[in-house]
């Protein structure tokens, strides 16, 4: 019999609570834009490796967390444990985490959290950028894009030099193709928009394909004013 190999996360805990992903003193650091979700199961494994002469052995059961930059979604948690010989590995009690204010961009105000929908907004549309499912979740990146774009127009005089088109505000969100394989994205407008003008839920394309929207939240440039709706 080979004994398992020990594991370093694996420690006795009494509080089992998601904090025990995200606290320092287990090993982890989750204080940057790129690692802000996290994972805690519980997986049923072997005292020692199974195999010949042992192929069913005693069980112990280990609580791990897992540190994610990516998208987590329901919908991705296919892995439920696997065979070794005659062991069953087991997964169970699992659960997903995200934080729902990230950091705020510097130069940026925010965040305004607007859930599962984006803005939609009479006037002021500047474009969208969607990224690989490789791309974290990360207000940043959409601010870098924003101020890149402000730039440019100021440079190149759009629409004219005397009035260039200035980003001042995007919304960072999820977008998801029938509540899977949810991708970043950034939407950007020349004004800020309140809540209020959240109202953008998703849509369905002609293949009846259905994309909704989730972890929205704006940033405005500064101290930007949102618009509000009338009423």
């Amino acid at each position: 019999m080979i004994p398992r190999a020990a594991q370093p996360s694996a420690k006795l805990i009494k509080d089992v609570t998601h904090s025990i992903c995200v606290s320092t003193g287990h090993g982890f650091d989750i204080t940057n834009d790129d690692s802000d979700k996290s994972s805690l199961v519980y997986e049923r494994d072997a005292t020692v490796e199974p195999g010949s002469g042992c192929d069913s052995p005693a069980s112990l059961t280990y609580i791990k967390c897992s540190i994610f930059g990516g998208l987590l979604t329901t919908s991705a948690a296919k892995n439920s444990g696997q065979w070794q010989s005659n062991f069953h590995v087991v997964i169970a009690g699992s659960n997903i985490y995200i934080a729902t204010a990230p950091k705020v961009p510097a130069g940026f105000t925010g965040p305004n959290f607007f859930g599962n929908k984006t803005i939609n907004a009479p006037t002021g549309y500047m474009g969208v950028q969607t990224f690989a499912q490789s791309q974290p979740y990360d207000p940043s990146v959409c601010a870098a894009a924003c101020l890149k774009k402000s730039a440019f127009d100021m440079e190149q005089g759009l629409p004219s030099k005397s009035n260039p088109d200035i980003c001042n505000f995007f919304v960072a969100y999820v977008l998801y193709k029938n509540g899977e394989n949810g991708v970043f994205t950034c939407t950007y407008y020349n004004s800020a928009w309140s809540s209020s003008y959240a109202t953008n839920d998703g849509q369905w394309d002609a293949q009846n394909n259905h994309y909704t929207v989730g972890q929205a939240n704006g940033f405005s440039v500064g101290g930007a004013q949102g618009c509000s709706a009338q009423t």
